[in-house]
């Protein structure tokens, strides 16, 4: 795991707080199908995706499990769900009507979420009936008007997004704001280089990312924020031309 310094530059009262549920569950959840019409009128054939998701070894009951619509050329978006259903008691899942992505310009988009752990995004190539297993990371949470200083390098956590399609290794923050408004986040490297992400994942698992062209040595996005709610920040290094050394700024506005 990579090393982080954090340095407090304001300091606000947070209560700890991740959000998580208990959740029984004797059967997997109902599947929600708002894609169904599309996926008639495109005539792509469709399979199923089953699998569990774990968090240190043990089953994650109640969890999100969604097949998204990919969108080319927007990264700050509500991603629409083509299809969704919830894990059982044991962590399984079964979702089917994922769309065929063998021969599309992209992979498929699932996602993983639960409040209490960091989303998880794939981005299989779904030709057939077949198995996704998801791993969740609990929360590692930093205050709002932290400075964070750290290195992404490989061996740590591997992100997948919208566009960066390639796992990229990357840090992850979570970040609890006390009052609504916006939340300033400015990303910045000491040299120029391409494939870099400053992502934000909104509640509910929905992306807002910025990716770097050569010449760029920093990202800001102003993100606007709900009281109480748990933002994600994640830092990728999607070209893997890791060590990546960052500086990381988190404002309320």
């Amino acid at each position: 795991m990579t090393a982080i310094l954090v340095v407090l530059t304001a300091v606000l009262a947070l209560t700890a707080c991740n959000g998580s549920e208990n959740v029984v569950a004797t059967a997997p959840g109902a599947v929600q199908t708002p894609g169904a019409a599309q996926r008639l009128l495109s005539g792509q054939g469709t399979h199923t995706l089953s699998g569990t998701v774990t968090a240190g070894g043990v089953p994650v009951a109640g969890a999100g499990v969604a097949e998204l619509q990919t969108v080319f050329g927007d990264d700050c978006f509500t991603p629409r769900e083509l299809s969704s259903t919830t894990t059982e008691a044991g962590g399984a899942y079964v979702l089917p009507g994922v769309l065929d992505s063998s021969t599309s310009a992209w992979a498929s988009w699932m996602r993983a979420s639960k409040p209490g752990y960091f989303t998880e995004f794939q981005r299989p190539r779904v030709s057939q009936d077949m198995r996704l297993d998801f791993v969740l990371d609990p929360w590692t949470y930093i205050p709002v008007g932290t400075l964070a200083r750290g290195v992404v390098d490989a061996g740590d956590a591997q992100c997948r997004g919208n566009s960066y399609g390639l796992p990229g290794f990357c840090d992850r923050f979570a970040l609890m704001v006390p009052a609504s408004g916006t939340l300033a986040v400015t990303l910045t490297w000491a040299a120029s280089r391409p494939d870099v992400v400053l992502d934000v994942v909104r509640p509910a698992g929905n992306p807002c990312a910025l990716f770097s062209w050569p010449g760029a040595t920093r990202h800001h996005l102003d993100v606007a924020v709900d009281a109480g709610s748990t933002y994600e920040i994640r830092v990728v290094d999607d070209g893997r031309a890791s060590p990546f050394a960052y500086e990381l700024r988190t404002e309320l506005r």
